[in-house]
């Protein structure tokens, strides 16, 4: 293509995109924050959509005078409020682990796109075929409106061929752009330099793990001492903020760091059979529920089907497992001479 062309993770600020042809590919958790924003500027904007998603009202409002005033003079208020929105996002996993009760959000999903599309031949073309909750629920106030608007086009006939000056799509209609930008998401099925980190027996993490990767509590592995990861394998979320997650971890992390501290360990690591009883536990955790049973093709699955991603039960389990760090539950190795010897 003789234009423009990016991926949305390496967005060209200095390139104008006002009174372009721009071809969006992708129709995910990307595509939904940028195709509202740039949708007022282009000339027209050519959305090519693989599979619809489910999208949900953001429900943000601002946050008054009068509680602001309230949150200041009395914090509890405030702290109540937050536990109060954790709490509503928390139960919601009983749905996700239970799919028969994603009827109700998956209705207010379809009355979303009723109000924001009033175009049928359009909201045909974004009703998904999958159960609400197997891929992720997108959350956007103005991404269903957007494409109903004059200068856009949204295609499902996908993408035979790139061109000088466009793209062909498989029914053989060329759309025309001056930029192609790439909202197709991200590879999440190998962690960032498993290739560069070697384990005890010499085999790296990437050769460990294969496509199928496991970790003790999302966070070490066993025969990799003193590695600890943040976003590990089975720590995503489908229902609530991840940050809780991380949280968790970092408590995990500070307990085995403080515990090799007292007891003058040179290294630790899970037992090869707390590792397999937490995967168990994924395994467990994770059948019948909407991300294994929703009938849709997901990033949290791998190729095989096994759950990679997605920590399938409550962030306040894994906040109980993670609290305090339990040293039956892994290998302590002790300081010799041969490992000082090592370490200078």
């Amino acid at each position: 293509m003789r234009g423009v062309s990016f991926h949305s993770a390496r967005w060209q600020h200095d390139y104008d995109l006002a009174g372009k042809r721009v071809a969006v590919i992708g129709t995910g958790s990307s595509a939904v924050q940028f195709v509202p924003a740039i949708q007022p500027d282009v000339a027209h904007l050519t959305v090519f959509q693989r599979t619809p998603a489910w999208v949900v009202r953001r429900h943000d409002r601002p946050v008054g005078s009068l509680s602001r005033a309230l949150y200041r003079r009395f914090p509890m208020f405030q702290r109540l409020e937050r536990l109060s929105l954790y709490l509503r996002r928390e139960w919601q996993v009983v749905a996700f682990r239970n799919p028969a009760l994603m009827t109700l959000p998956q209705r207010g999903a379809r009355r979303n796109l009723e109000a924001q599309v009033s175009d049928p031949r359009l909201r045909a073309k974004l009703v998904p075929d999958f159960r609400f909750g197997c891929k992720r629920v997108l959350i956007s106030d103005e991404y269903l409106r957007s494409l109903g608007k004059h200068n856009v086009t949204l295609t499902t006939d996908g993408i035979r061929e790139i061109t000088a000056t466009g793209l062909i799509d498989h029914t053989g209609t060329h759309h025309q752009a001056d930029v192609i930008i790439f909202g197709t998401g991200f590879q999440t099925s190998r962690l960032p330099l498993t290739d560069r980190t070697y384990g005890r027996d010499g085999r790296s993490l990437a050769a460990v793990w294969g496509t199928s990767p496991t970790a003790y509590l999302g966070t070490s592995v066993t025969g990799f001492p003193n590695l600890y990861l943040m976003h590990g394998p089975n720590i995503g979320l489908g229902h609530t903020s991840v940050i809780h997650m991380f949280e968790s971890q970092a408590n995990y992390i500070a307990g085995a760091l403080g515990y090799a501290r007292d007891h003058d360990l040179a290294a630790v690591e899970p037992t090869p059979a707390a590792q397999q009883a937490f995967t168990d536990d994924v395994e467990r955790l994770g059948e019948g529920t909407v991300w294994t049973t929703g009938g849709c093709t997901s990033w949290y699955l791998n190729a095989d089907g096994r759950n990679t991603n997605i920590w399938p039960g409550t962030t306040l389990d894994f906040r109980r497992r993670t609290q305090q760090f339990d040293p039956t539950q892994h290998l302590l190795h002790r300081r010799t001479p041969a490992l000082e010897a090592a370490a200078s």
